[in-house]
């Protein structure tokens, strides 16, 4: 599942958490959807009781990824109308997951309904941009 997210409206954090030896790390993403519609309201509605894995594209094209198996992604959507005709609205989604690590890096194979993206696991580059031939 594909959901778009206004640019440079949102932020990834990365927290050291618990005592040694025993470490990991919190995850936090938040970021802003531009539309409280149908699509968004659905996804909301799932992911505030689902555990979701996300997959993030910085803005440098590499991708980071929050959700593992060993603990649960918290996902808490929150939608605005906003205000009279200039306000602010759309959809908030804050995420929270524990990890052994600092939101890794993803590399290999996304499958998607417009095909297959692939992440060269050298460069993290884009190597196959999804588009079915």
């Amino acid at each position: 599942m594909y959901i778009d997210i206004i640019d440079n409206k949102g932020k990834l954090e990365s927290e050291s958490q618990g005592d040694k030896p025993s470490r990991t790390f919190l995850n936090k993403l938040s970021v802003v959807h531009p539309e409280t519609d149908e699509l968004a309201t659905s996804f909301c509605r799932q992911a505030n009781a689902d555990d979701f894995v996300y997959l993030v594209q910085r803005r440098n094209g590499k991708f980071r990824l929050l959700g593992n198996e060993m603990f649960e992604t918290d996902t808490k959507p929150k939608q605005d109308s906003g205000e009279g005709v200039s306000g602010d609205f759309g959809t908030t989604i804050e995420i929270e997951v524990t990890d052994e690590c600092p939101a890794p890096y993803y590399f290999g194979k996304i499958e998607t309904v417009d095909g297959d993206i692939e992440i060269d696991a050298t460069t993290g580059e884009i190597t196959s941009d999804g588009t079915k031939s």
